[in-house]
């Protein structure tokens, strides 16, 4: 197993593609509550596929924070990565107020860091990108990335 198995919420959106999966496998009357207790390798070997077709369109994550926004662009061969900090104490950039803040004052160096950098993914693009969902990080469609990029 490369991931993890989907839970049951996760698993509603693909209960066609299960199906599917199952006919192909030759597998019949098979639910995915029982694939999960009792049939773990198709479980997982579904979930796995799942999880590429997710990761393998992914390309913007989030990961917020009262203080600290990290906003990810996931190319095929380099992750970037614009990580906002803000060094007022009472802004809150899980709030509204505190976006709208950020985005007046984000070039003001006393008031928020702004740092960017590239890399190469470590392992497998995909592996890595799960890891970074399972610490936190949200799929995006890369708005705020984009937002920021203009204003920096």
């Amino acid at each position: 197993m490369k991931y993890k198995i989907l839970n049951n919420t996760q698993f509603k959106p693909f209960e066609k593609e299960f199906q599917q999966f199952l006919k192909k496998q030759e597998i019949k009357n098979l639910s995915w509550e029982d694939a999960t207790q009792e049939n773990i390798e198709i479980a997982a070997k579904f979930s796995d596929l799942i999880w590429d077709k997710i990761l393998d369109n992914t390309f913007y994550l989030e990961h917020l924070g009262e203080k600290t926004i990290n906003v990810f662009f996931c190319d095929e061969d380099v992750l970037s990565r614009i990580m906002i900090q803000v060094k007022e104490a009472e802004v809150n950039l899980l709030e509204p107020e505190g976006v709208k803040w950020l985005f007046l004052n984000i070039q003001d160096k006393e008031k928020v860091t702004v740092l960017q950098g590239k890399k190469k993914y470590d392992s497998e693009r995909n592996q890595e990108l799960f890891q970074m969902l399972q610490a936190g990080c949200e799929i995006t469609k890369g708005k705020l990335f984009k937002q920021i990029c203009k204003m920096i």
